[in-house]
């Protein structure tokens, strides 16, 4: 179970769709909520600038216990102002609180760069999962009727396994299933006549795909984990989504991309491109040091 959950806020309304998500696992999980804002501070000092500070942290301080109100009192919410850059904050009250998961609202590149730029340093940087919820989620959290289900990607590599231990924990805290899914990519660029062969190959390797991921799912089940397997085949990311889809999934779980000579985790295009395509939260796990 989560014990610490950071949400960074930044006063706008879309950096608020993290709450109802924070909410419900700090409910679920019995965790502290952890709010957390930055304020800029001017390069160049001045008695001016020094007065914008002090008006800016004052409303960043009623913003965020007006944001702490709305919510429940069942779990304990703590609030934070940091001046200095907004990724730098988050990522210090990170490793600070022994923050177990980040959850964050992330918009698409081409509608606010510079949010999104941020938004990639925490992944990046963070060294805990991080629950994305992007311009793509629903603004009410997991409404969904269905039961509740994470959808785990694996490509038969170790990093992504990486990304289990993470989607377990947001598992046990959802009283979730978890859903295993191996996507056979069609390389080929069939057109015409050629389609049914194509189809016809990669079809051919669906039962070695399902029995890659059952495996994964039987020492699940065995472990005493509510567990499945499914198999496709396409384009990754055009898959995944649609049994993200299929499935009313609660949320996704990938590994990013790698690390870099620091150990930090890269986020890859297949990843980018989930974000575009899921309607879910898509949790993304540091990648293991020794993949």
């Amino acid at each position: 179970m989560y014990r610490t959950i950071l949400v960074p806020l930044d006063g706008t309304a879309f950096a608020e769709r993290a709450l109802p998500y924070a909410e419900a696992l700090a409910r679920a999980s019995r965790a502290r909520l952890l709010l957390v804002r930055a304020v800029e501070v001017p390069a160049a000092a001045s008695a001016r600038a020094s007065a914008d500070v002090d008006a800016a942290v004052r409303a960043a301080e009623t913003h965020l216990g007006e944001s702490a109100a709305r919510l429940s009192e069942s779990y304990p919410v703590e609030t934070a102002i940091f001046l200095g850059d907004a990724a730098g904050a988050v990522l210090k009250e990170t490793r600070l609180r022994k923050t177990d998961l980040v959850i964050l609202a992330k918009p698409a590149i081409a509608g606010d760069a510079a949010r999104s730029s941020v938004c990639e340093q925490v992944i990046r940087q963070a060294g805990v999962p991080v629950l994305v919820v992007h311009a793509g989620c629903e603004q009410q959290a997991w409404r969904c009727e269905q039961p509740r289900r994470v959808l785990i990607p694996l490509d038969r590599s170790h990093r992504a396994r990486a990304a289990l231990d993470p989607a377990r924990q947001l598992a046990e805290a959802l009283d979730a299933e978890l859903v295993l899914l191996h996507v056979i990519e069609r390389r080929e660029r069939a057109s015409g006549a050629a389609v049914p062969e194509a189809a016809a190959r990669c079809g051919g390797r669906l039962g070695d795909a399902l029995g890659y991921v059952e495996e994964i799912a039987g020492a699940l089940r065995a472990a005493g984990w509510r567990a499945a397997a499914r198999a496709a085949c396409g384009d990754p990311p055009m898959e995944i989504a649609a049994v993200a889809r299929e499935l009313c999934a609660t949320a996704v779980a990938l590994t990013t991309r790698g690390g870099d000579a620091r150990g930090r985790g890269v986020v890859g295009r297949v990843v980018e491109r989930v974000l575009e395509c899921v309607q879910v939260p898509v949790m993304l796990a540091p990648p293991n040091p020794a993949a």
